[in-house]
This record gives C-alpha cells, sequence and structure tokens, in this order.
C-alpha cells in the first residue's frame, strides 16, 4: 500500500475514534488526549473538510445531550433521597415560581445611541459567557477577523499569548507579524523603537508558532549579544511553557538541556524540534539537530553602544555575522534581525545598504515612534501628545530619545564634522583625466612603519582636483590604503600609486615629516618621484580637521558612494574610533587645496600653520 493511502486510512480511523468519544466526552481537550492526537491536528481536520467540521459539531451536541441525560437521572436519584439542595436546585431552573429574577428599575440611557468602541467589547465578552458556543461562534469571528492559529502567527499570539497583548495591537506590529510568514529565504531586518514588541513578536512568540503552526520548523536558533541576553531569552519561552496551560497541552512536554556549543536549550520531543540561544561569541558554526541544520536564524540586540563605538568592533560584529551566523543556516532558513539603529556604520545599517543596493536578498523595516506628522505608530499605546511627552521626560536625554525612540543617529555636540555634511559622487560619475578641468591628483601620507598588532596604521588618501577656484572639487578616490607595513613596503605601496593612478599623468605625493620620515621623501625623491615633505605643525588632530572641515560641509569635497567607508568613519568619529591615521592623511590633502587655491575660493582666508 502507498505511503499516502497509509496515512490516510490512519487518519479516517482517528477521526472516527475522535468522533465517537465526543459523543461520550463532549470537549475537544479531552477527546484529543483520549484517542492520542492534539487540539492542533483536529483544527486542521476541520480546517481541511467542511464535513468533518459539521461532523464534529453534531458529536458535540450529542454528547452533550447524554451528558444531560445521566446529570438528570443522578439529579432525581438525589431528590428522591430528600437531598434539599438538589431539590432547590432543580426547582430554580425548572419552575419559574421559583427561578431567580434580577428588576431593574429607573430610565434606560442611550437606547438608539451608538456604543463607544470599549462598550463594544465589554459587550461581547458578555456574550462570551452568557451564550453557548454554537450561538456565540459567528460573535467570535467577528471579533478575531481571519484568525488561524495555525496559518496566522498573529492569530497565534493572541490566541496563546495574550496576556502580553496590554494594549491594542498596532498597524506596524501586524506588520511584523506577516513579516516573520514570508515564505522565501531572504534576511528580514527589522528596526524598531524601544518598547515596540519587536522582541516579543519575532523572539517569543515566533519560534513558538514556527514550531506548533504551520511551518513545522524543527531548529530555531535565537543569537545574542551575550550569553546573559540569549538566556533570558529562553528563559521567557521555558516560563510559557511551564505555566502557560493552553501552551503546554499543545506543544508539551519539554525539557531542557546544555548544548555543546555552551548555550543553553529546549527540546520540544512531541514535534522533534529544540530551540537554542547562544551568544554572538559562541556561535555554533556547523550545528545540526539530527538531520537538520538550523532552519530559523533569530538575531535579536547583537549590538549595543560600546560595540559599535568603534571601527574594530563594527568590523567584529559584522564580519561574525556575515561569516559564522548567516551560513549556519539551512538553504531556505529563515533569517530574520531586530534591533534598535545605534550607529550609521552598525550592522543593521549595513544590512540596509545591501538589501537596498541588491547585494543582499531581503526586505528593511524601519519603525519610528513618531511618523513624519509626529503621529505615533501605536496609538493604542500612545493615546495622546501628553504620553509621548512623558516618555519623553523618563528618558531624560535628548540624544538616547533620538536613538531608541525615534531611530535618529544624533552627532555628539564636540563632533567636528557631522555625517550629514558628507557630500558624496557615484563611483561611475568619477570625471576624466582628459576633462579640461582637470587640474592635479595628491596624496596625502601619513606613515607608521611597523607591522606589530599595536602600530598605527599607514594611510595614503588619493584626491584629484577638478574645476577652477569657485567651482572647484576635490574627488577623494575609492579605497584609500590603510594598512600596517614596514619602510620598503609602504615605500613600494607609493611608488605604485604614482605610476598607475593617473595614467601617462604625474601625481604629487605629499609626506608628514615628523622624525625620520624626511627620509621616506627623500628615497622617493631619488626614484624620480614628485615627493613633497609636509610639516603639520603643532595644531592637534581635531585643530586641523576643523580648519579643513568646511570643504566638507560645502561640498567642496566629495568622497565616493562606495569605498571609502573607514575613512568617513574616522572623519565622523574622530577622538572615537580607535585609529584616525586616515583622518590625518586626508587633512594633509586637504589643507594642500587650501593653501595652494586663490585665498577666496572656498569662503575663508589662507591660514598660517602653527
Amino acid at each position: 500500500m502507498a505511503r499516502d493511502e497509509t496515512i490516510k486510512l490512519r487518519q479516517s480511523k482517528l477521526k472516527k475514534l475522535f468522533l465517537e468519544q465526543l459523543k461520550r466526552t463532549p470537549t475537544i481537550e479531552q477527546s484529543c488526549h483520549k484517542v492520542g492526537v492534539t487540539r492542533m491536528t483536529v483544527r486542521r481536520w476541520r480546517k481541511a473538510s467542511e464535513r468533518f467540521d459539521q461532523e464534529v459539531e453534531n458529536s458535540i451536541r450529542e454528547g452533550h445531550t447524554l451528558v444531560s441525560d445521566i446529570a438528570e437521572s443522578h439529579v432525581f436519584s438525589y431528590i428522591g433521597q430528600g437531598n434539599t439542595d438538589m431539590i432547590k436546585f432543580y426547582l430554580t431552573h425548572n419552575n419559574p415560581r421559583y427561578s431567580n429574577k434580577l428588576e431593574v428599575k429607573g430610565q434606560i440611557i442611550n437606547v438608539t445611541g451608538k456604543l463607544s468602541p470599549e462598550q463594544d467589547k465589554l459587550l461581547k465578552q458578555a456574550f462570551l459567557f452568557a451564550i453557548p458556543q454554537q450561538i456565540y461562534g459567528p460573535i467570535r469571528k467577528e471579533q478575531q477577523p481571519g484568525a488561524d492559529i495555525e496559518g496566522d502567527g498573529d492569530g497565534f499570539f493572541h490566541s496563546y499569548l495574550s496576556h502580553y497583548a496590554t494594549h491594542p495591537t498596532a498597524d506596524f506590529q501586524r506588520d511584523i507579524f506577516a513579516l516573520t510568514e514570508r515564505k522565501d529565504s531572504g534576511a528580514i531586518v527589522i528596526v524598531a523603537f524601544r518598547q515596540s514588541s519587536k522582541s516579543t513578536i519575532c523572539t517569543l512568540s515566533y519560534p513558538l508558532w514556527a514550531i506548533l503552526g504551520k511551518e513545522q520548523k524543527k531548529f530555531i536558533v535565537i543569537l545574542s549579544q551575550t550569553q546573559k541576553q540569549a538566556h533570558l531569552h529562553l528563559s521567557n519561552i521555558k516560563a510559557e511553557l511551564e505555566r502557560n496551560e493552553l501552551l503546554r497541552q499543545d506543544l508539551g512536554p519539554f525539557k531542557e538541556e546544555s548544548s555543546s556549543w555552551g548555550g543553553q536549550m529546549i527540546v520540544i520531543p512531541r514535534y522533534d524540534a529544540r530551540i537554542v540561544a547562544v551568544s554572538m561569541e559562541q556561535g555554533i558554526r556547523g550545528a545540526r539537530h539530527r538531520q537538520y541544520r538550523p532552519d530559523v536564524i533569530i538575531a535579536d540586540d547583537v549590538e549595543d553602544i560600546d560595540s559599535v563605538r568603534t571601527q574594530e568592533g563594527r568590523n567584529k560584529t559584522y564580519e561574525k555575522f556575515k561569516g559564522d551566523i548567516l551560513p549556519m543556516g539551512s538553504l531556505d532558513a529563515k533569517k530574520i534581525i531586530v534591533g534598535n539603529l545605534l550607529h550609521e556604520d552598525s550592522l543593521l545599517r549595513r544590512l540596509q545598504d545591501e538589501i537596498e543596493s541588491g547585494e543582499l536578498e531581503g526586505i528593511f523595516r524601519e519603525y519610528p515612534l513618531l511618523d513624519p506628522k509626529d503621529v505615533p505608530l501605536w496609538p493604542g499605546k500612545y493615546t495622546s501628545p501628553e504620553m509621548i511627552k512623558k516618555e519623553r521626560r523618563g528618558i531624560g536625554n535628548e540624544n538616547a530619545w533620538q536613538r531608541e525612540f525615534l531611530l535618529k543617529i544624533v552627532s555628539a555636540e564636540d563632533q567636528v564634522v557631522h555625517r550629514e555634511w558628507i557630500h558624496y559622487y557615484k563611483n561611475d560619475d568619477f570625471p576624466s583625466y582628459n576633462f579640461d578641468k582637470y587640474s592635479w591628483t595628491k596624496v596625502g601620507i601619513d606613515l607608521a612603519i611597523s607591522t606589530k598588532q599595536t602600530a598605527d596604521y599607514t594611510a595614503m588618501v588619493v584626491g584629484s582636483l577638478f574645476g577652477r577656484y569657485g567651482d572647484a572639487k576635490l574627488y577623494i578616490h575609492a579605497f584609500p590604503v590603510n594598512e600596517r607595513m614596514n619602510f620598503p613596503a609602504a615605500l613600494e605601496k607609493a611608488i605604485g600609486i604614482a605610476k598607475t593612478t593617473v595614467p601617462g599623468k604625474s601625481i604629487g605625493l605629499l609626506v608628514e615629516e615628523v622624525g625620520y620620515q624626511p627620509a621616506f621623501t627623500e628615497t622617493l625623491k631619488g626614484k624620480w618621484i614628485d615627493a613633497e615633505g609636509v610639516r603639520v605643525g603643532s595644531l592637534d588632530k581635531r585643530s586641523r580637521l576643523s580648519l579643513v572641515s568646511h570643504l566638507i560641509k560645502n561640498g567642496v569635497v566629495l568622497f565616493p558612494r562606495k569605498g571609502c567607508e573607514v575613512l568617513i568613519n574616522q572623519i565622523v568619529g574622530l577622538g572615537v574610533e580607535k585609529h584616525d591615521d586616515l583622518v590625518d592623511a586626508f587633512v594633509i590633502l586637504a589643507s594642500y587645496v587650501l593653501d595652494n587655491m586663490r585665498p577666496h575660493a572656498f569662503g575663508v582666508e589662507k591660514i598660517d600653520r602653527i
């Protein structure tokens, strides 16, 4: 017999047993338990067959009739024995003379007026308790439109985890539910304001629905920045499995284990599934659950303010995520990344750029607390402007409010160059060197002759000037040099740039001269390279960048859209970023522009170096 036929035959027998059991004990839960099927299985059967659905209703009515007959037999038996409580019970419910009555006197107000939303909700809840379930069915469908626990993550949440719904669900939250249900294998990146319930939806509700619902996932991995956060996520899921009676009936039993990767794990034998929570540092490269590789990967708040503070920290998170985390999933694994926007170069921002450029398959969604018209995205929670003001006062820090709730990266007060000052050109739009407005190409060089891991980097920034005086533009070349290297390697790199950057034309090298560095310039000259030593004087890095910052703000300096991310981060984050060698090389180049153009060309007088 074919496998499909065997399954159909087995299902047919189970359905028959289930219906017979309902006629004896007319409750879904008890009948499921007796027959050995889950409530979810019965829901699938009823949804797939109107005939079976009607048979269930008929069996329940027949069962209620049977139970009523048995109950009445016992009632009459107790009455025959002279049981006064049972005599009162019978007379109260069967003789109008003895029935309970509630008499209401007074004027009824609002007979024809429309009920308020609160009154309408109370009335429907009253119907739920007062009317038999088969009569109340249409009201329930109206109250929960389209609620389908198996096929709808939103319906699952409001059925099993409704105690988390302390405020009416907002449209953006329904959007997040819908995103988690997407069938394609692209990355889903969600940036939402703090306390928006994004973690409740994506890291608590979705993993449970993904196992219990139609997706039938087997191996879910939850990643957080720290082990403490990972443990908290798993503890929340464990608490629901232990205390949520309905969820325990449909998912349980479960057991908690320690994984071989150092994280904690919840095993759900009934569905042959497990949920693992680990930190980014732990990772689970090459992990499997039997034949299953991770089929759901959820990264929740894998960054914080400290980790995004420096270029090295941001690169470490990005490389770990792209190199270890994403590849560990199955071919069609669902990948959900949620968090706050903490830096313009953070992991979430990089993923956004890759998705929007088509480099990464996926979808990006951003949900600030307030829309462009200052209307809250969650009107059910923030019902008035006063509540927004109260939330803002509760934060007590404007930068944190802008970042955590409005998803805006705010520059520090002492920042020399703001990110919004940066002007870009498209890489393909770099002007031709044969253009009649081409002036020159120079290289700013900041040397650090050492290959030790603790040493600074040798930086070389190339720029080409096009135009004259007031319309001059300095085009910074993509991919500046930013490496640790010894003297011979730095010399070879500089010569290579000088000879290959502009074919058929010579370019000038501007070398910062401190200590031994004049020897570097003289060696270049000895090889017929146009090199010039530059003394930076006694000004500190911050002051030197400040002197040329107006060139950036006014759009005289143009950066390529791709290829100068590290340089821009160092300029914007001077004083915060761990390294600033590229800034030094850039300032050398930009200062040359100021010193060698008409004094009033850029709106400032020529400034003598101190």
